[in-house]
Parts: structure tokens; C-alpha cells; sequence
């Protein structure tokens, strides 16, 4: 439920109330206030400001692949929806006819977000002595020290924020005869999550992004269009080195510690991660997309056809970075990649 209020002839404000239904959850009703509001400065500036709470459920959408999480009726139930809160503010103004300018910059605090339950636990840690890391004298007795676990049920014990700018500057179609429209962004954004104190990046930040994109219309029914991106890459959890599998087994009725080894005596290495950060970062990332469409008339019906090609020159974008150790007992690094180059041909009618 909203409205637009009308205040003068220059200012405008649009109050506005959501009401969300969760039934899975512990807490099912949920209201959001929002409000926003414009200012004419002139005929070619206007200011804007945004406040606003928004929900969602957890679900398999969020999911972190790092650390699953259960999604189930038992575990919902104890589960409250994640909650924003943003504060934007706004800049426009018409620098021609043909340009427009837009500056934004935002604050979004969140709240209840869903992480993993951690359990206070303990683990057998056996340290390297300098040998080979393949057999057994290559680490120390193994000792139990303290440490956190993480279980699949999802819990409500994180808070973050999301915050930076965006400035634009845009190519409209003013006229009719206009070929050329298009648009150059950059855009700097941070976005944290802070548990038990300690601050840590949101898989998804990213902290630099541009983008660039053009379409012409070179012929009465037919257009080009380029768009290239460039971000920074996204945050990843990095390998502190390589630890021997240790099981426990029983031997004259009690469990010790014992180093696994393979059939033929080599010691079973496992890589060690960071547990609470994300303190590497993917490659920067950058592609460039080119579609042609033309637009027939075909048994008088409104046609788009057109060509795509994705990843034009065949940047191999990290998508992930693998750990795995060599023979030789070794930390190594596979890289995981994007989509190459995709060309693919597309179709659509309007009626």
C-alpha cells in the first residue's frame, strides 16, 4: 500500500506499507515502512531521498556452499525472516537534452542474518616437523585444542552492512531520430557481516565495478549493442596449509588419536581453511557482451531476432579457486572458470 503526495511544485513524498507472510517461520507477519521523496532544485536538477525495511525468508537462494545449511520445517520454525534496512540518497540533473547524470549513495543495515550454528568443540591438531609431510614422522603427537564446529542449522546470530556509491552518466533517447543511447557507471560498494566480532566480507562484495554500454541503431531495423564489464573480484576463503587426517581409535579400551595413512603408508593430508574469514580475493573480472538484433514485420506481427555472443574475447573469469595437495605433499591451486566465449541466437514476438 502506497501513495504520492504532492506538496508545492517542487517536492513529492510516497509513503508506503508491506505487509509480508512467512508461515514456515517463528515469527510469520512481518511490517515494513517505507517512504520516498523528491526534490525539484530546478527544471533540470532533483534530489532524492529513500528509506525503507525490507524481509526475506531464509532459503536455498542464500545458501553457502562453504557451509550447508538445512532448510527444513524443523529448523525454519526457529528461524526469524532477514531484515534491511536501507537509506539512499539521490542526485539527478539533465546536463543537455541528450544527457542525464545520476549520482546515488546508500546505507543498508542488516539485521537477524542467517549463518551457520557454531558449537563449541575441539580438535586434534598435529604440527609439521619438518620432515616429509607424506609420512608419519613428517608431524607431531596429535593434541586436542579448542575449536568451533559449525552444524547445517541454520540460526539468526549474524548482523552486516552494505554501503557506497554510484555515479552515471547516461545517453537517452531524446528524439526520435536518436541512433545512439547508452551509459558509463562506476560504482564503489563495501558489504560486511559481523559475527562474535569479528568482521568479515559478504561472499558477494565486490568492491569496484564499472560498466559501459552502448546500443546503435545503424539501419531502419537493425541495432548493435556492446556491453563491457569490469569488477573486482569476489572474496574467497584462503588455506592456512595442509594438515594429516586424524581418527580416533580404540586400543586397550580407549580412544587415541591416530594419523590416517593410505594402503601403502603415506599419510592422508587434508587443507586446512580459515575458519571465520575471507582474506583472499578471486582475479579482477572483465567481459565484453555483443548482440545484434533486427526486427522483421513478419504476418504483421511485432519481431525481434537476434544474435548474442557472450564473452566476446574469451576472458577466463575466475569463478572459484580450488585447493588441492600434490603427491609431493604440497598446497596447490586449480583455478575454476566462467562461461568462454557463448554465442547463442534468441527469438521473441510481441502481440
Amino acid at each position: 500500500m502506497q501513495d504520492r503526495i504532492r506538496i508545492g511544485d517542487r517536492f513529492f513524498i510516497q509513503p508506503g506499507l508491506r505487509l509480508d507472510a512467512f508461515p514456515v517461520l517463528g515469527q510469520q507477519l512481518y511490517v515494513s515502512p517505507r517512504v520516498n521523496a523528491s526534490f525539484k532544485i530546478d527544471e533540470l536538477s532533483t534530489l532524492r531521498a529513500a528509506y525503507g525495511t525490507y524481509y526475506q525468508s531464509p532459503g536455498l537462494e542464500k545458501q553457502d556452499f562453504r557451509n550447508r545449511l538445512l532448510f527444513s520445517e524443523e529448523y525454519l520454525g526457529e528461524a526469524v525472516a532477514e531484515r534491511a534496512d536501507h537509506y539512499i540518497l539521490g542526485f539527478d540533473r539533465m546536463v543537455s537534452a541528450e544527457w542525464q547524470f545520476k549520482a546515488d549513495t546508500y546505507w543498508k543495515r542488516f539485521s537477524d542474518v542467517v549463518v551457520p550454528e557454531k558449537l563449541a568443540g575441539s580438535r586434534w591438531v598435529s604440527l609439521p616437523t619438518g620432515a616429509d609431510p607424506r609420512s608419519l614422522e613428517g608431524w607431531t603427537t596429535p593434541v586436542r585444542v579448542g575449536s568451533d564446529s559449525l552444524t547445517v542449522r541454520p540460526v539468526n546470530e549474524a548482523i552486516g552492512d552494505s554501503y557506497g556509491f554510484e555515479v552515471m552518466l547516461q545517453k537517452i533517447r531524446a528524439y526520435p531520430t536518436d541512433r545512439f543511447t547508452g551509459w558509463v557507471s562506476y560504482a564503489l560498494s563495501f558489504a560486511e557481516r559481523e559475527r562474535d566480532n569479528i568482521l568479515t566480507p559478504f561472499l558477494f562484495d565486490q568492491r569496484h565495478a564499472v560498466n559501459v554500454v552502448g546500443n546503435y541503431r545503424f539501419a531502419e531495423s537493425w541495432d548493435v549493442g556492446l556491453r563491457f564489464t569490469l569488477r573486482s573480484g569476489r572474496p574467497q576463503r584462503e588455506p592456512l596449509g595442509v594438515r594429516p587426517r586424524v581418527i580416533e581409535e580404540e586400543r586397550n579400551g580407549q580412544l587415541v588419536p591416530v594419523i590416517q595413512t593410505d594402503q601403502d603408508g603415506r599419510v592422508i593430508l587434508d587443507v586446512d581453511y580459515e575458519q571465520d574469514q575471507l582474506s583472499g580475493r578471486l582475479n579482477l573480472y572483465h567481459t565484453l557482451d555483443l548482440r545484434i538484433t533486427t526486427y522483421p514485420s513478419w504476418w504483421g506481427l511485432t519481431w525481434s531476432v537476434y544474435l548474442d555472443i557472450q564473452n566476446v574475447y574469451n576472458r577466463e573469469n575466475e569463478q572459484a579457486g580450488r585447493y588441492y595437495i600434490s603427491d609431493e605433499g604440497a598446497l596447490e591451486r586449480r583455478a575454476i572458470y566462467g562461461i568462454p566465449i557463448f554465442p547463442s541466437l534468441g527469438l521473441s514476438l510481441t502481440f
